[in-house]
């Protein structure tokens, strides 16, 4: 694909990690129940973007066949707000696929602003979070970025008045296969959880009490997928023995997190530790303005 020589438009789509995920049902419409914290990560992805006639997607860095969210976002978008305009859009792919970071969900949240950026174009809040909304439960929680209490099948958000600590690390290690989040859910039995304390949970956070939030958080997806891949549970206690204030999978997986003070200097050992079939990423958690355009 040729790129015009006019400067694109560029958005930066950032990866995520769950900081805790309740499954705490099944739905009527086939998706389960959730609470979950979502933070922003410094991993992303980027979007170059300049104005077209059609909807035209190419990737850097990444192997993505058939739909994608970019052109499904980008479709919605240009539905919602009747433009016969379309974009081209480089990714520029650095955020794994499949790996429970959210890649494809803000790769959509980045297209819908900056497709709405070129035209000039403002929607309403609730107008906005129904459309990303539809193209995935994690979407709207990109609109918003970076700490985040997201309930409902995840579409629900509501922004949390701070951001965690740029002093600290958080290590990501990524095997060399993905799990798709649907299958996961589909290994979910009963009984479900209950509702976490919420409120005191919020307070954990901001008072940075890692005892408190690493003995009540969970990942209520750990248990069917470690159960089918016993070495994540191994990461996982790994990366507590090496002092992790919090280690956990992320999202539906297949990323295994810590959360480190900083500097962390067991990288390189770990990296040893683990051998070369796993990726292992260093990132901070992000701390951005929400924007909302």
């Amino acid at each position: 694909m040729l790129y015009p020589s006019k400067t694109p438009l560029k958005k930066e789509a950032f990866a995520k990690i769950n900081l805790g995920l309740w499954v705490l049902g099944k739905r009527e419409d086939g998706y389960h129940e959730i609470i979950t914290f979502m933070h922003e990560i410094t991993l992303k992805d980027d979007l170059l973007i300049w104005e077209d006639n059609d909807v035209l997607i190419s990737v850097k860095g990444a192997e993505i066949n058939g739909d994608n969210t970019i052109t499904k976002a980008i479709l919605e978008v240009k539905k919602e707000i009747n433009s016969p305009e379309g974009v081209k859009i480089l990714l520029i792919k650095r955020i794994p696929i499949k790996a429970g970071l959210g890649g494809g969900s803000s790769d959509a949240a980045a297209a819908i602003k900056a497709f709405l950026n070129l035209k000039g174009i403002k929607l309403d809040e609730e107008k906005l979070l129904k459309l990303a909304s539809s193209i995935g439960s994690d979407v709207p929680f990109f609109i918003k970025g970076g700490f985040c209490l997201s309930f409902g099948r995840g579409e629900k958000i509501k922004e949390l008045n701070f951001c965690l600590d740029k002093d600290l690390d958080i290590i990501l290690i990524i095997p060399s296969f993905g799990l798709e989040t649907k299958k996961v859910y589909s290994w979910l039995t009963p009984p479900y959880s209950q509702p976490p304390d919420i409120l005191k949970i919020i307070e954990a956070f901001k008072k940075r009490k890692w005892e408190f939030l690493k003995n009540n958080l969970k990942n209520d997806l750990e248990k069917p997928v470690f159960e089918r891949y016993p070495m994540l549970r191994s990461i996982k206690e790994k990366l507590l023995e090496e002092g992790a204030l919090l280690a956990m999978m992320s999202g539906s997986g297949s990323t295994i997190f810590g959360i480190f003070n900083r500097p962390f200097d067991k990288l390189e050992s770990i990296k040893r530790y683990f051998g070369k079939e796993f990726k292992i990423i260093l990132t901070q958690f992000e701390i951005r303005n929400n924007e909302k355009g």
